[in-house]
């Protein structure tokens, strides 16, 4: 066992218990990655991909020649990486953590004969090392959730030898459920009651025990209060979801009780109200039909009627039934649900192809389940995470399933668990690894394309970010020839404005003539303009401000770089209005750093003074964001960047970035992207200096506390907290009034809107509307817990029964989302 699965290990037990899975990745990680960085030809996002030269790869491997010769090999015997690696793998607690780890990997020998070694070394060393076996084996439980069923069936071989062992692993179980449950912690409630479900089976845990949680899950059925739908929701979908993992042994033992929880269950989802999810659902147009707890009821029935029989799940407590058969049981204490607080939400079902014939219904959602925590518990290394979901231990096929569980992750609202580009990177490296899903990936794009009409607006925005990240690792190949019905399309089509939307991504990407030369010449009309700057006082007729431009032009050239004192007396000196000055001035500025984005950042900073300068009023610091706009009108995401650098920089604040996005000529833009991308931006930048005092508020408090409690004086601490609470209380209202004037000017265009077009708009009058508000019903859900506060001061505001219906229903839809 020792040969078998003794592995490097590091100082930190969390880095430790990643770095067992890819051992030589400190070794070869470096060289693999410039061998694949450098294979991927000019088909790479970021600038379209970048090869290397032969002369330049000569110079790169003569110059690592030269460093190999001039630092000389060190034999293992001296290199010290080495010595503390097995200084590291000799100390007992990291042989033992090692062991537990690599349990139920691939072995020549049997799980079996792995299974029983190690559970003799284990109880063998349960004198000197039980707190570290404990917390390793709790640790894997929460992060290897596909080797569940291998530990639970550990933990009983050990118990049957030492019962003492077994009730301290129950109790430890105990307090972190309970942990999770406070803290609504889904993924972490969810893999300890299936820990506990294999406990069961392992003869470690009473069945009874686990009946007595199921049942005081399904009392909460029975409360009443604004959130108890939502909190019996989930706590039914927590026993469904547990209950094929131990049905088959709660079945034999306690066929009754079973009984008596399926008809508590069904009495439930008889009289249940079904809580309105179009709004978090990826296609909300489309949610008819039944809901992940329905669905899951109907499987489990299914599998109940079916005997319990699964081949999805692992059952290594098989082979040691009548050893386990002898072993002292344990009574799991009683877990408390509290009355109220914060409850997890039941995941949106999300379904893109037709089931599988040879999977059973609950079989899919159970790998689907693994999938999913296998990616939580992965997304730092999307490499280790690919290997493991294309190692599940199951007897079929289930690329299906895989990518329409990545999918419906990366389609998660209103926010997903993991970061956006996890995925993407996660579904590229996949469709590098397994041939396999190359067509099932390609399928799920076919069908997503063809059911966009319906498709949510945010969806449809990563949508487009990903399939144009996702090609650009591959040669931007796709063929494009199979959707070409959208060149006959209208503009206000959703297939239209989602390959317009791609290209554009793509342009970010890479560049434009790249992108033009790898399209068919019929979509290339459909690729965004040039992404080239617009200096509106260059070829114009002369004028007072063209004249201005010019000089400024000069002062601000690189052979003279007048400085910023000198610039600002010059202009308060020009005999023009401020807002002309304030105009030639942003433009002339910008068009001189115009050459690069480094040039551009390089004269804000020089120049940062003379814009707040001219720059002192709201209307002055809208005009400073119209003329961001009128200049890199054609490269939109340049204004994206520059208008969140001005707000770092302080030259503009969030009201006055709002105002111009709601302005006349902002407006006809709201079909795109990029305009959202600035308002998310702004209010991004607003929740995190909320978010900054609030850490404040907590240090001033906490040090208060701690000269209160020394008895020294304190009035000097007391005083910083309570002007930081001061503080704190001033950026809660400037962001109240921020939201509220978002809110405000999304029912005034909207309404404006309805009232000018009327009962018979145009297609491109009715796409105007149907973005605009689903921008609306896309911000409500973003921001809900922010505005949750005074959601009744908006509907009494903007949202009343005098507003148009359909303005109305999509506040209602985020207002009861969550």
């Amino acid at each position: 066992i020792n040969a078998e699965y003794m592995g490097p290990a590091t100082a930190s037990p969390r880095s430790f218990f990643f770095s067992l899975f890819s051992p030589d990745r400190m070794s070869q990680g470096g060289r693999r990655d410039r061998e694949s960085f450098g294979s991927t030809g000019s088909g790479g996002g970021g600038g379209g991909g970048y090869s290397p030269s032969s002369e330049r790869r000569e110079s790169y491997e003569r110059r690592d020649s030269f460093r190999g010769r001039a630092r000389g090999r060190r034999s293992s015997e001296d290199d010290p990486v080495a010595k503390r690696r097995r200084q590291e793998i000799t100390d007992p607690e990291t042989r033992l953590s090692s062991l537990i780890v690599r349990i139920g990997d691939k072995s020549p020998t049997s799980l079996e004969a792995n299974l029983d070694g190690l559970a003799t070394a284990l109880e063998a060393d349960l004198a000197h090392h039980q707190d570290r076996i404990i917390s390793t084996l709790m640790q894997c439980v929460t992060q290897l959730a596909t080797k569940t069923a291998v530990y639970g069936t550990l933990v009983g071989l050990i118990n049957q030898m030492n019962f003492d062992f077994g009730e301290l692993v129950v109790r430890q179980v105990h307090q972190r459920l309970q942990t999770a449950i406070n803290n609504a912690q889904h993924t972490e409630i969810k893999l300890l009651m299936r820990f506990i479900c294999e406990l069961v089976n392992s003869s470690v845990i009473l069945p009874a025990s686990l009946i007595d949680l199921f049942e005081t899950y399904l009392r909460t059925t029975d409360a009443e209060g604004p959130d108890a739908n939502a909190v019996a929701d989930y706590y039914v979908y927590l026993v469904l979801l547990s209950l094929p993992w131990v049905g088959l042994e709660l079945a034999e033992h306690k066929r009754d009780e079973v009984a008596r929880l399926f008809v508590a269950v069904d009495a439930y989802m008889t009289r249940r109200v079904r809580p309105a999810t179009s709004c978090l659902h990826p296609f909300g147009a489309e949610t008819g039909g039944h809901g992940t707890l329905e669905e899951l009821w109907t499987a489990v029935c299914a599998l109940r009627t079916e005997g319990w029989f699964m081949e999805c799940n692992l059952k290594p407590y098989n082979d040691f039934s009548s050893r386990l058969s002898s072993s002292v049981e344990h009574g799991l204490p009683q877990i408390v649900v509290p009355p109220r607080g914060p409850v997890p939400r039941v995941p949106v079902l999300f379904r893109l192809f037709e089931p599988a014939k040879e999977m059973k219904a609950v079989e899919q959602f159970l790998v689907g389940d693994m999938m999913w925590d296998v990616m939580v518990a992965f997304q730092a290394t999307h490499k280790d995470c690919v290997s493991r979901l294309l190692s599940i231990p199951v007897p079929y096929t289930y690329d299906h399933v895989l990518v329409e569980v990545i999918l419906a992750h990366m389609f998660q609202l209103p926010r997903t668990d993991c970061r956006t580009m996890f995925y993407f990177a996660l579904l590229v490296e996949l469709f590098r690894a397994s041939a396999t899903v190359h067509p099932v990936l390609a399928h799920a794009i076919g069908i997503m394309f063809e059911r966009i009409d319906s498709m949510d607006i945010e969806i449809f925005d990563r949508f487009c970010e990903w399939f144009a990240f996702h090609i650009s690792n591959f040669d931007w190949k796709w063929n494009w020839m199979n959707w070409e019905a959208v060149l006959t399309m209208p503009d206000s089509s959703a297939k239209r404005m989602f390959v317009r939307q791609t290209f554009v991504r793509m342009v970010r990407l890479s560049y434009w003539e790249r992108i033009a030369g790898t399209l068919p010449d019929a979509f290339v009309p459909l690729m965004p303009p040039k992404p080239v700057p617009h200096f509106k006082f260059q070829n114009c007729e002369p004028s007072e401000a063209s004249c201005m431009a010019a000089t400024l032009l000069e002062k601000l050239s690189p052979k003279r770089r007048d400085a910023p004192e000198d610039v600002m007396a010059w202009l308060d000196e020009t005999p023009l209005d401020s807002e002309t000055k304030l105009d030639v001035f942003t433009h002339t500025l910008l068009f001189s750093g115009s050459k690069s984005f480094s040039h551009i950042l390089n004269m804000l900073e020089r120049y940062l003074q003379v814009l707040k300068h001219l720059g002192n009023t709201n209307a002055a610091r809208q005009c400073i964001m119209r003329c961001v706009s009128e200049f890199w009108h054609l490269a939109p995401q340049v204004i994206v960047i520059l208008s969140e650098k001005l707000l770092t920089y302080r030259v503009l604040d969030a009201p006055s970035v709002v105002m111009w996005l709601f302005s006349d000529d902002v407006l006809v833009h709201f079909t795109e992207s990029w305009i959202w991308e600035v308002l998310h931006n702004t209010v991004a930048k607003a929740l995190s200096k909320t978010e900054n005092v609030r850490k404040d508020l907590v240090v001033a408090e906490e040090r208060a506390a701690a000269f209160e409690e020394k008895g020294e004086g304190t009035s000097y601490a007391v005083t910083c907290a309570r002007k930081v609470k001061e503080e704190l209380d001033a950026v809660l209202r400037e962001q109240k009034e921020l939201f509220l004037c978002i809110f405000q000017r999304f029912a005034l265009v909207l309404t404006a809107h309805v009232h000018q077009v009327g009962d018979m708009p145009s297609p491109d009058q009715a796409c105007w509307f149907r973005c605009t508000s689903s921008r609306l019903r896309q911000f409500g859900r973003l921001y809900h817990n922010e505005i949750a506060p005074f959601l009744p001061t908006l509907e009494s505001l903007f949202f009343n029964s005098e507003k148009d219906a359909r303005i109305t229903s999509v506040f209602q839809e985020f207002k009861n989302c969550v």
